[in-house]
């Protein structure tokens, strides 16, 4: 079983200026934590009939589901393990429980969870524990710091070596969009955030699905149970089926018809519509431009980071079933309003 994807080389194990096991708490994916809890008396399969571990291997997944950056113990009364302790146990053994789920999209949403908790908390380290630790020495822990340079300059903050640069950075950003220098090219720390995000995803994936035995899913059989219940409104293989066909509002479903009536005729609606409607229209073929363009042309500016968000796969669109505990299509609770739109 691969309980820990991709461990690269590491480059900052056993330092004096932090607690290892407060570090690889909040860096369970880094190299070093393997090796740490391979000395501890726990190991994550033991850690599976420890309730605190298992819960919060529950609460990565679901809060990655949900969009929680979050992840905070609940009150168990006293728990018999130290809280960073639980903490990075509960990361290998939510990977065993998505294993046996064995959902693309699950998997896809707990790996851009764990990527995206990871940057907040880069930003938030130092000023939260004593931990010195920085974008640029992620970047080491993550083998790609010698195509990286943090450089001083008035208005970029990083070079990037060019053929690199092409390789990880996102498809719609070209070179023209950034200045070159001697084959380097120079950006802002935004993008090398992008970049650290897909490289972390690229390691947390590693290995996912793995093998589970039987006798280790049968252990966690309740945990699924109650992971599936807390999440089966959500679709999320039906995304794949819908890849940029020409948009048609007459075949909306009633509902979302009624929902993009009122938005672009200026009247009222909450946040929860303009969440359907947006998922909506990603997942039918319009990319985040087109909607960006009709919310502004509506007097509804600043959308495209909202509209990104939603884009970016950890909210799958919501089913028939979903919308109604939503008071939305309250009219008809099987099915999804994407294969109404597909087959009408």
């Amino acid at each position: 079983m691969n309980l820990y994807g991709t461990q690269n080389v590491a480059r900052y194990e056993n330092k004096d200026e932090y607690s290892d096991l407060k570090f690889y708490s909040i860096f369970p994916f880094l190299n070093g934590s393997e090796k740490l809890i391979d000395e501890m008396d726990d190991d994550p399969l033991t850690a599976l009939n420890n309730e605190c571990v298992v819960e919060m291997a529950k609460m990565r997944i679901t809060g990655a589901i949900k969009g929680k950056p979050s992840i905070k113990l609940k009150s168990f009364g006293n728990p018999d393990m130290d809280e960073d302790k639980i903490r990075l146990l509960s990361y290998p053994v939510s990977r065993i429980i998505v294993s046996i789920m064995d959902k693309s999209g699950l998997i896809d949403s707990l790996v851009k969870f764990e990527s995206e908790r990871a940057l907040k908390n880069i930003n938030n380290i130092i000023t939260t524990t004593n931990i010195n630790f920085n974008l640029s020495d992620l970047t080491s822990e993550l083998n790609i710091d010698k195509y990286i340079t943090k450089i001083n300059h008035e208005y970029y903050d990083y070079s990037v070596k060019c053929p690199f640069y092409i390789i990880n950075c996102n498809s719609e950003l070209s070179l023209g969009d950034f200045p070159l220098h001697d084959g380097e090219v120079y950006v802002k720390r935004d993008i090398i955030e992008q970049i650290v995000k897909n490289k972390l995803q690229d390691d947390i994936i590693e290995g996912l699905p793995f093998d589970v035995p039987k006798t280790i899913e049968r252990k966690l059989s309740d945990i699924v149970t109650d992971i599936n219940n807390e999440i089966n409104h959500y679709d999320f293989e039906i995304c794949d089926e819908f890849n940029n066909e020409e948009i048609r509002n007459e075949k909306f479903p009633d509902c979302i018809l009624d929902i993009y009536n009122r938005v672009c005729n200026g009247e009222s609606f909450d946040n929860k519509e303009l969440f359907v409607l947006t998922s909506f229209l990603y997942y039918i073929g319009a990319d985040v431009d087109e909607i960006e363009q009709i919310y502004e042309s509506v007097g509804l500016p600043n959308t495209k980071d909202y509209i990104i968000r939603i884009s970016d796969g950890l909210y799958p669109p919501p089913t028939y079933k979903s919308l109604d505990n939503m008071n939305i299509c309250s009219n008809k609770l099987e099915g999804h309003p994407l294969l109404d739109y597909k087959n009408k």
